[in-house]
């Protein structure tokens, strides 16, 4: 499988966080499975560390090291994600995530023919196959 690891995931990954599933964490070392990062979530990462870095312990930089030292692979934002995002879903009465970079991963996880892998609830509320939330 192709698993999109959002931003939580990742940084829950490289902390080797208890609030790290052991079903994702089973994902992550199946050989099987190719584990792709954002280049929206280096993006976000940046931003919020830069705003708290002691909620955001890793900047784009370190992440990104992480992530490449990890054998992940990185998926760019094309226009082909940007163009999907008026295509995504809702669940009758769920609220759409105000987030633009979850509904960024979203995007390019339906694009790009990937599991995106998350922790926002929210996210649960898009009516797309490609949104697991854990």
């Amino acid at each position: 499988m192709n698993l999109l690891l959002d931003t939580h995931m990742l940084i829950w990954t490289f902390l080797d966080s208890e609030k790290l599933p052991t079903f994702v964490r089973n994902l992550i070392a199946d050989y099987q499975n190719t584990i792709y990062f954002s280049m929206a979530s280096m993006w976000e990462a940046e931003i919020k560390h830069i705003k708290n870095p002691v909620q955001m312990p890793y900047g784009a930089e370190l992440l990104h090291e992480l992530c490449v030292e990890a054998d992940f692979k990185c998926l760019d934002i094309d226009f082909s994600h940007i163009m999907t995002l008026h295509t995504l879903s809702l669940l009758l009465g769920a609220k759409p995530h105000h987030d633009p970079f979850d509904r960024l991963l979203i995007s390019q996880a339906k694009a790009s023919d990937m599991i995106l892998i998350t922790h926002d609830k929210l996210l649960s509320g898009y009516d797309e196959p490609c949104v697991y939330t854990v």
